[in-house]
């Protein structure tokens, strides 16, 4: 917070300021009472207030340390994940929240409808120019120097989210990913289009799957995304206009494939892309996964922490999703998920290794909490 040029500061502002200031450690990059304070420079509010020493000499006819500290209560600004509980990446940062310590309400969790396609709602394209969830955002551009943020933050997509939220956790993680090269490879490995989890809740294998999923889930969803898209595309803005044209073009495409009568040529083409990247999906589990796996030892998470960082958000939600489109039913043991992808992804037995990971996790209070049961 900075005072601009002919802006007066009443007494609580002046005081919680200074409190503020009082409280950086020695050596933090101080700058005047008045002067902008980087994230570096500043505690999360629970530090000041588990920091502070109720004295006379603190209450400098400034405003006393309880109004100086409510002040700073209402300073503090709550960032903003926009979110959606069907959605498989987003379920990513909601773990890091969980598992970071954050209390109810530090991050405002708000829903964005993919099934009523709200991601393509030109305001929200506002918010993330891609259409997609999540987005972590400080939507009313003020600086987040009390709980960590930078001002005008925007991380657009599940790794620079999880990597802010992770970051500046009450409780982060023991092992930083994004400073671990072979974890950090792994998240980019987990995110690769050869084994999209999206793919594979929407893509068949089969005719008589291109059937049940266009009767389905699948086909309610894609018809729902098609109306907001027909919806929006005839009045958006010209700055999105041609970018809503192409995903109208690209969602009805697949909507007709699914519901409609497509050419044996068109079956063919998009039955062998579903299996191949279900092969792909085995291929992780047996090779890349199942050696991380072992390298970090029996009970132990990615990395071989006691607790998960963030390879293992990424790995465990990209996990939940493929059970799931296997078939699986929430919460379902590992071995039961183990057999259900194995029949899928061809190619021979997931490792049990995979089917333990998974059942360490299902015994996690923020397995639940953020639904991935």
């Amino acid at each position: 917070m900075s005072k601009k040029p002919g802006e007066s500061v009443n007494d609580e502002q002046q005081g919680a300021l200074a409190l503020h200031r009082s409280l950086l450690p020695m050596g933090t990059g101080r700058t005047d009472v008045m002067g902008s304070m980087t994230a570096t420079d500043a505690f999360p509010l629970p530090v000041l207030e588990s920091s502070l020493v109720f004295s006379p000499s603190r209450d400098s006819g400034q405003g006393s340390v309880i109004r100086c500290l409510s002040y700073l209560k209402s300073m503090q600004l709550t960032a903003v994940l926009y979110s959606f509980g069907g959605s498989a990446w987003a379920q990513v940062p909601r773990l890091a929240i969980v598992e970071g310590g954050y209390a109810d309400g530090d991050i405002e969790i708000k829903e964005v409808n993919l099934a009523e396609g709200a991601n393509f709602n030109p305001e929200y394209l506002k918010i993330n120019a891609q259409g997609t969830v999540p987005a972590l955002v400080d939507e009313k551009g003020h600086n987040f120097h009390l709980v960590g943020f930078t001002a005008n933050s925007r991380y657009d997509s599940s790794t620079t989210a999880t990597q802010q939220i992770s970051k500046h956790a009450p409780k982060p993680p023991k092992t930083a990913s994004s400073e671990h090269h072979e974890l950090k490879k792994f998240i980019e490995t987990v995110h690769l289009d050869s084994h999209d989890p999206n793919d594979l809740f929407i893509l068949p294998t089969s005719e008589q799957d291109r059937k049940t999923k266009g009767e389905g889930m699948v086909g309610g969803f894609l018809k729902g995304r098609q109306d907001a898209l027909d919806k929006y595309s005839t009045s958006a803005p010209d700055d999105v206009k041609e970018f809503l044209k192409q995903k109208q073009t690209a969602n009805k495409q697949i909507l007709d494939f699914m519901t409609g009568s497509p050419s044996q040529e068109e079956q063919t083409k998009i039955y062998q892309k579903a299996n191949e990247e279900w092969r792909s999906a085995g291929e992780l589990l047996r090779g890349q996964a199942h050696h991380l796996l072992k390298k970090a030892g029996q009970g132990k998470f990615l990395g071989g922490d006691d607790e998960p960082n963030e390879a293992d958000f990424h790995f465990v939600t990209w996990l939940a999703r493929i059970a799931s489109n296997a078939g699986a039913s929430p919460g379902a043991p590992g071995k039961d998920i183990l057999h259900l992808i194995s029949v899928k992804a061809e190619g021979g037995e997931i490792p049990a290794l995979i089917g333990e990971y998974w059942d360490q996790w299902r015994q996690r209070p923020s397995f639940s909490k953020v639904g991935l049961k």
